[in-house]
Formats: C-alpha cells, sequence, structure tokens
C-alpha cells in the first residue's frame, strides 16, 4: 500500500495548492486501490479524502455520500484513531461534513457539528489538530453571520500558531481575522490583515485558501470606499479561480462582483444582476443552496428596488424553502423577512 500512500500525500499536496481538480483525481486513484488491495482503515481513508476531494471540487451531493460511507465503514472497524501523515482522517472528515452540511443547506446543523468538533480539537495532545480544525471550520460559522463564535475561535487560532508556529495555519488565521473585521465593520483593519495573509498565502503556496482572502479583501475595500480597487481585486481572484478550474469558490466570487457593483458611485445594475444570476448559477450546480441563498437575497432586494417584486418572490421563495433548515444563519432571517413582505 505505499502507493496508496504516495497518493494520499499527492492530494494533500495539490489541494494545498489550490489543484481541486488534480486532487480529486488522485483520490479518485486511492479509491480504486483501497477498493482493490487496502484494509478496511484504508478504505475509509480513501471515503473520507474522495468526500473532501468532491467539496473543494464542487460536487456537494458527491462529497456527502462518500463522507456517509466514510462513517459507516469506520463504524464497522469500531472507530479506530486513523492517522496518515499527521493528519487525524476522522477529524477532517468532521470538518467536511459540517461544510457539507452548511452548502446543502442545514446551517444549524452544522455550527452545532463544527463548534463541538473544535472544542474536542482543542483538547487533543496534538497541537495540529486544533489548527487544522479552526483554520478549515471557521469558515462555516463566516458563512452564518455567526461573528461572535467565529471571533472566538479565531483568536484562539491566533494564540495557537503563536505558539506552536506552522506558516500555513498562520497565514489562514490571518486571512480569517482579516475576513472578520470586515463582517463586522472594520474594513480598514480588516483591509491590513488581508493583505499580509494574501502575501504570506502566495509566499508559501497555499493557494486553496487565496481565492477566499481575496474576495473578503475586495469586499473590505469596496466598503471603504476604494471601488476601482475593489473591482480590479474580485475580477482578478474571479478570473483566477476560473483559470485553476476552483469550482468550489466560483458562487462567492461572483456574489461578491455583484454587490461591488452595486455600492460603486455609479452602480451597474445590469452587470450587477447578471453577476447574481451567475453566482447562483454556478452554486445550483454545485447543489449549494447556501450559496444559493447568499446570491439570491441581493438580488431579490434588487429587483425589489426595480419594481419587480414577482420576479423576486419567485427567485428566492423556492431557495429558501429548499433548506432542510430555516434557522441558523443571517441569510435565512434576511430571507424570511424579505419573503413576507412580498407576500
Amino acid at each position: 500500500m505505499t502507493r496508496f500512500r504516495l497518493l494520499a500525500g499527492l492530494n494533500s499536496f495539490l489541494t494545498t495548492l489550490g489543484d481541486f481538480e488534480g486532487g480529486l483525481a488522485t483520490a479518485k486513484r486511492c479509491g480504486i486501490i483501497a477498493d482493490r488491495i487496502g484494509a478496511l482503515s484504508d478504505r475509509v481513508i480513501a471515503e473520507w479524502m474522495l468526500a473532501a476531494s468532491y467539496h473543494t471540487g464542487g460536487d456537494q451531493a458527491a462529497a456527502m455520500t462518500h463522507c456517509e460511507r466514510g462513517f459507516a465503514l469506520e463504524a464497522e472497524i469500531g472507530h479506530p484513531e486513523i492517522r496518515l501523515f499527521g493528519y487525524d482522517h476522522h477529524l477532517r472528515a468532521e470538518l467536511a461534513l459540517s461544510r457539507i452540511l452548511w452548502l446543502k443547506g442545514s446551517p444549524a446543523r452544522a455550527c452545532r457539528l463544527v463548534l463541538e468538533t473544535m472544542e474536542g480539537a482543542a483538547l487533543s495532545s496534538l497541537h495540529g489538530d486544533y489548527s487544522m480544525a479552526a483554520a478549515n471550520g471557521v469558515a462555516v460559522l463566516l458563512w452564518s453571520g455567526n461573528t461572535r463564535d467565529s471571533g472566538t475561535h479565531i483568536d484562539r487560532l491566533i494564540a495557537h500558531v503563536e505558539t506552536h508556529p506552522f506558516k500555513l495555519n498562520a497565514a489562514a488565521a490571518l486571512a480569517l481575522k482579516g475576513e472578520w473585521l470586515v463582517m463586522v465593520g472594520e474594513p480598514l483593519a480588516g483591509i491590513s490583515a488581508l493583505q499580509e495573509a494574501l502575501k504570506m498565502l502566495n509566499r508559501e503556496q497555499f493557494q486553496m485558501v487565496v481565492p477566499g482572502a481575496a474576495r473578503a479583501l475586495a469586499d473590505g475595500l469596496a466598503q471603504s470606499g476604494q471601488y476601482r480597487e475593489a473591482q480590479t481585486m474580485i475580477d482578478e481572484a474571479t478570473s483566477s479561480a476560473e483559470r485553476m478550474g476552483q469550482k468550489f469558490w466560483l458562487p462567492d466570487l461572483y456574489r461578491t462582483k455583484g454587490e461591488i457593483n452595486l455600492k460603486a458611485p455609479s452602480p451597474d445594475v445590469e452587470a450587477a444582476e447578471q453577476a447574481f444570476l451567475v453566482s447562483i448559477k454556478h452554486a445550483g450546480e454545485q447543489g449549494a443552496i447556501g450559496w444559493e441563498l447568499k446570491a439570491a437575497i441581493p438580488l431579490a432586494r434588487l429587483l425589489i428596488g426595480l419594481e419587480r417584486g414577482a420576479d423576486a418572490l419567485a427567485l428566492l421563495a423556492p431557495i429558501y424553502e429548499a433548506h432542510s433548515e430555516r434557522t441558523g444563519t443571517t441569510d435565512l432571517a434576511d430571507a424570511k423577512s424579505i419573503l413576507e413582505s412580498l407576500r
């Protein structure tokens, strides 16, 4: 099984570089090897590797299927500790599951799971477990608009990486801090943190999170009135993600592009509407209704402002109703309020 382990390492390496398509292809090869000659523990690792790779590759239904298969196989062998190259693969699977749940419309369950996972990782004797958990899990809280818990874990992560230095997680922590600062209305501080984080991320070739940091920076620039810089940043980030095949990030990037078009001194309403529609299209192709809703809300507000309330209702209602849980995020609360005003 030397080949399996080498391919597993390659999967991690390619994903870190932001080559999500290459990472998925490698995970599929691992799955074939594990099914043919692997021990049950290798099959568990392969299923969870496929889950994480389909998640970043932009297929949330397949990601969920492989995640659940991994947990079922794990239960058959009595929940052993499964580590490879220092990674706790059970922890990695729980983080992937929380993100998948959020994208597929179960945000309350996703937030509960990610908070439990991060707290559990904090108790681990292995310092890297909490760093990995927070660096990957805090995003779920940020997507939900949960500034309290996300802020707590971001500060905790920053303190953790200062005590146990690891360059990749230090860069990710700073990027998360910058995104959080923009979210809570401190764009100038957020811009400074994100600019420094992007330098670190690019230096360390931690490309898997660069699009998210660039998107947050564009948002911060727009909030601070630097509209031309914001448009340049979001255009470059979107073009880079498309060129690299990073489908995962496209819904959030196009949503932000639409919002920036509306914040400019001379708002481009037509371009904003088109960007929101493209965001919704990409999210729908992923099976990511959480991101569909994020773009549908500003688009619905735009349509209402254009006296197209019927179009806003037809757009927003089915996306909102597709959520199996309708609490747990600021987006769901906003969508409910908009729908009530239209009915």
